[in-house]
């Protein structure tokens, strides 16, 4: 009868053989696995979010949610950080965004349809607070006024926003093509921004104004809609009518390089659940693939 001692052995010895011929085995099941090719998040596209979404929650709150979903982009409305904010409140705010690892990709909107005072006060903000750009309203007759400004402003670029139904459909601010014929000859820093939910609901085709805008696009407000008419009815994106693909694969065909920022108007008590189904949605639309 043989020993337990010799037992022993035997039994670590082959335990050993076995366990290496497993995790050999285990090496080559985990060489074969399927998953899913490198590539930048959202397919490259700038996406984030502007907080108009988040209004009635708190900018730690904005911040915090953006950390959840994985969405690094945040464009800052005044709810979050006053126009009249002191230059110290500003400093601190956005060092609580860079130190959540996020990246100020965009402010507004703002009007900028006052005195020229008024016009560089506005600029200033923008420019403490180290924005690329700014969304903003003005009016046909300060157009020219804002030419003559943003020469003192060489890293802001102003994005005109697209407005919606609720103006007289004469209003030359509802569409990207009347916005463009009004600026071509302006400052190229003076382009467009491309509200996907006001344009849709004038109606417009997104995608068209996007192609119109070209290089002037400077900033995009993403939304999906419930119907097809004239009523606000937000539903995060991808749940709705407007052809989001199509809409991506336009800012793709421009090579599009600035923000795309979701603005969910919807539940603004509690927009979180919107805000990160609209994300997950866009997430998989834009996976990359090999």
């Amino acid at each position: 009868m043989k020993s337990p001692a010799s037992v022993t052995r035997r039994s670590l010895l082959q335990a050993a053989a076995l366990g290496a011929a497993h995790a050999g085995s285990a090496a080559a099941v985990e060489e074969e696995w399927a998953v899913k090719p490198d590539g930048p998040d959202f397919g490259g596209l700038r996406i984030g979010l502007t907080t108009f979404s988040t209004r009635k929650l708190t900018l730690d709150q904005t911040i915090a949610l953006l950390k959840q979903t994985g969405v690094r982009n945040i464009a800052l409305k005044y709810f979050h950080l006053p126009m009249d904010s002191t230059k110290e409140e500003r400093r601190l705010a956005i060092r609580k965004i860079h130190d959540a690892g996020l990246t100020l990709a965009g402010c507004g909107v703002i009007g900028l349809s006052g005195d020229e005072k008024s016009v560089r006060d506005r600029l200033d903000y923008v420019q403490d607070i180290g924005s690329p750009s700014v969304t903003a309203t003005t009016t046909a007759e300060r157009l020219e006024q804002l030419d003559s400004i943003i020469k003192d402003y060489a890293n802001i670029k102003i994005a005109i926003h697209t407005h919606g139904p609720e103006d007289d459909l004469s209003y030359w601010r509802w569409s990207a093509a009347k916005i463009i014929d009004k600026i071509r000859h302006l400052d190229s820093r003076i382009g467009v921004c491309v509200d996907v939910g006001h344009t849709f609901r004038v109606p417009i085709d997104p995608v068209a104004a996007i192609h119109t805008c070209g290089d002037r696009l400077y900033d995009v407000h993403l939304k999906d809609l419930k119907e097809a008419n004239r009523r606000r009815l937000d539903v995060p994106v991808g749940r709705g009518v407007v052809d989001i693909p199509a809409i991506m694969r336009a800012l793709h065909d421009v090579n599009y390089r600035h923000h795309v920022a979701l603005e969910y108007e919807a539940e603004p008590e509690t927009p979180e659940f919107g805000i990160a189904e609209s994300f997950g949605y866009l997430r998989g639309l834009l996976y990359p693939r090999a």
